[in-house]
């Protein structure tokens, strides 16, 4: 009859008024959303619609394996275009895990599922605004890559604090340039 309590309960036994008050388990573990053009069986399996398929229907790895390759947006890299006009697909994880001292406040303003609602569409559009600093050439440069990846998650943190959740880490899987970038390259 209050609302959301204000405070969080640890691991362990607590007491619950049966049929008046519920419980709502939120993991503040390590969590990891992958953003690719090919995702693996374990990114499936990690990533949100898999984790809830899984928790909602309670089927099996191969079922949502089989749900996760039949959905049409398997797809979810991050296009964005470069200082010279280039476009380009980046593959980002991205680990995070929610404040645990914070979870009463996440659940009231946000909801269960942070990351539809807060990882993802920053990620993607944070992503974005960096790759429009650097150029094609300087992203084919390996260490160019790893400055990209330092100022993703150096934004990233300030943005997901202001929200309650932790940025861990932020890895950059690949960087996909177009079939005619590439084509110049084998030219030169």
């Amino acid at each position: 009859g209050r609302g959301v309590l204000e405070h969080e309960f640890d691991e362990g036994l607590h007491l619950k008024i049966p049929f008046w008050q519920k419980v709502v388990v939120m993991d503040v573990r390590l969590q990891t959303y992958t953003m690719s053009t090919h995702l693996s069986e374990a990114d499936l399996i990690n990533n949100t619609a898999a984790m809830q398929v899984q928790s909602l229907v309670g089927r099996s790895k191969s079922a949502i394996l089989e749900y996760a390759s039949n959905r049409d947006n398997t797809n979810n890299s991050i296009d964005a275009l470069t200082k010279d006009g280039q476009r380009v697909t980046v593959d980002l994880t991205v680990q995070f895990r929610i404040d645990g001292d914070k979870a009463s406040k996440i659940y009231r303003t946000i909801g269960l599922n942070c990351v539809d609602k807060v990882v993802r569409p920053a990620a993607r559009s944070i992503t974005r605004e960096k790759v429009t600093g650097f150029t094609t050439k300087e992203l084919y440069n390996e260490a160019t890559r790893q400055k990209l990846e330092q100022e993703i998650e150096a934004t990233m943190l300030a943005n997901y604090g202001e929200k309650d959740v932790i940025s861990e880490d932020i890895l950059i899987r690949h960087i996909g340039f177009s079939q005619s970038y590439l084509n110049a390259i084998e030219e030169k």
